[in-house]
């Protein structure tokens, strides 16, 4: 080969080799984001009752107290979601960005759960603007008379818990730090 040619070859070698400016890597969502968690029966009416919020350390627990169902736990369904990715219903097929949910949260629909007797507007939404996990807990639009939905806000995301209890009926959401 002519000098010329491995001049040529060797800054043609040398020029793959110079680095390129990349793509930052798109982070994996950890497992919990967008797994559905479901549980509960159909087949009663169930009435809210009482809504609590505790605040310890390591999590936020909430509470969502129900009476009338004859027995077991409503059907409901969790998701966790990142807030600019599954937008907050606004009105029936509207969707958009609320940045005051943070940056994920955790949607709860629960079946044939009404709030006759329960004062929503008064509760809601519970604000926990010093808490390192939670910004808030409100309600979540259903636009369904037979779901009513809840919210809870997360300035990041991240795991939780779920579990019910009987006597009375009860579902309990805990986020973990």
């Amino acid at each position: 080969m002519s000098r010329n040619g491995c001049l040529l070859l060797s800054l043609l070698l040398l020029a793959g080799c110079v680095a390129r400016p990349q793509e930052p890597p798109t982070p994996t969502p950890p497992a919990y984001i967008g797994q559905v968690y479901e549980g509960g029966i159909l087949g009663y009416i169930w009435n809210l009752t009482d809504i609590r919020c505790e605040v310890q350390p390591d999590r936020v627990r909430l509470v969502l107290e129900m009476g009338g169902g004859e027995e077991g736990i409503p059907y409901f369904q969790l998701v966790e979601v990142y807030n600019d990715q599954v937008l907050f219903p606004i009105a029936p097929d509207q969707e958009a960005y609320d940045p005051s949910w943070g940056e994920a949260r955790i949607d709860i629909t629960i079946g044939d759960l009404y709030a006759y007797d329960y004062p929503l507007n008064e509760k809601l939404p519970i604000v926990l603007p010093d808490n390192p996990l939670v910004t808030k807990i409100g309600l979540y639009p259903t636009y369904d008379d037979a779901l009513l939905g809840f919210s809870i806000g997360l300035k990041v995301a991240a795991p939780y818990e779920v579990s019910t209890l009987e006597s009375p009926a009860r579902i309990v959401i805990e986020v973990l730090e």
